[in-house]
């Protein structure tokens, strides 16, 4: 992240100057605005993933004792949804992943 913010300041310096197009900045800037966003965000998931190692076991804990239950539902409960599901992924219009607070994804085909 610190080499591509000094690649940013070195590409502004050059075009402060006269050395570089405005389009060839705006273009390589664009990218290099791009590419911190995406290290930021891989930053931020690799400390998620490492400090949420204990909610991760609660939730698993959670689940797993719900489970032991074997209560089969007749319909959609949000409250038991919200309490295991963390978020949604759209693959495709026919396929969706139910990304667990405990860690793993269940893919499900859409018809």
């Amino acid at each position: 992240m610190e080499e591509n913010l000094q690649k940013r300041q070195q590409i502004k310096t050059l075009f402060s100057k006269g050395f570089i197009d405005p389009a060839v900045f705006a273009q390589e800037n664009d990218s290099l605005v791009k590419g911190y966003e995406e290290l930021t965000s891989e930053r931020n998931a690799i400390i998620k993933q490492i400090s949420g190692g204990d909610e991760r076991k609660a939730s698993l804990k959670e689940l797993l004792h719900y489970t032991a239950k074997g209560q089969m539902l007749s319909e959609f409960d949000e409250e038991l949804f919200e309490k295991f599901v963390d978020h949604i992924i759209v693959y495709e219009r026919t396929e969706i992943g139910f990304a667990m607070k405990c860690g793993p994804v269940f893919r499900e085909r859409i018809d």
